[in-house]
């Protein structure tokens, strides 16, 4: 004779929070995997490149500015007023650049796995990309009037200081945008966690 199973047996498992705390596709409800399948939420699952970008975005943030007001001159650059303009307003920029950094220690998922979002990594790489353009094109002058870029220096002159400064003007820009990709993306990631079901 069959037995009856207690309804208790028979009644769907709801999922569990604890089930999205990774950022594999959950078995249970399938979340995860409709979230990847997504093109706009699919950006905030986290990437391969994850946990390069986890790292450098802090090693980046520190060096790059180093290499904006500094560094460039070991590449060819003629160093000006901007290179004193690092020495007393670095710090500032750094702390900026960290920022974003410093905010995805919020999401859970990322803190726990090590491993940073798609959009995010995306962002960060035109923003690291973008400061090292500005840095072989910024327009630098000095008592003796305009110095060459690395750029300028490296094409022998073909590429004008003003062209030069055109060049710098898009990359800034390029800068501007895609640090503001990664400080919204970056609270998005926060904002998420506040959800129920969410990862």
């Amino acid at each position: 004779m069959l037995r009856a199973l207690p309804p208790r047996a028979l009644a769907p498992r709801a999922p569990s929070l604890a089930c999205h705390d990774t950022p594999t596709p959950c078995a249970l409800c399938d979340r995860g995997a409709a979230q990847d399948s997504d093109g706009t939420v699919g950006g905030m699952r986290i990437a391969r490149s994850g946990r390069f970008v986890f790292v450098a975005q802090w090693v980046a943030a520190a060096l790059l500015p180093v290499f904006f007001f500094l560094g460039r001159g070991l590449v060819g650059a003629q160093l000006g007023w901007m290179a004193i303009i690092g020495i007393v307003y670095g710090l500032v920029v750094v702390a900026i650049l960290l920022l974003p950094p410093v905010l995805t220690l919020f999401d859970r998922t990322v803190r726990r796995g090590k491993a940073t979002r798609l959009g995010y990594d995306i962002a960060s790489f035109v923003l690291w990309g973008g400061l090292l353009a500005a840095a072989l094109t910024v327009p630098d002058s000095g008592d003796s009037g305009h110095l060459d870029s690395a750029l300028t220096t490296w094409t022998g002159g073909a590429v004008t200081y003003e062209a030069s400064s055109m060049v710098f003007t898009v990359a800034a820009f390029v800068v501007g945008l895609a640090y503001l990709a990664a400080l919204v993306l970056a609270i998005i990631g926060i904002l998420r966690w506040r959800r129920p079901f969410d990862a």
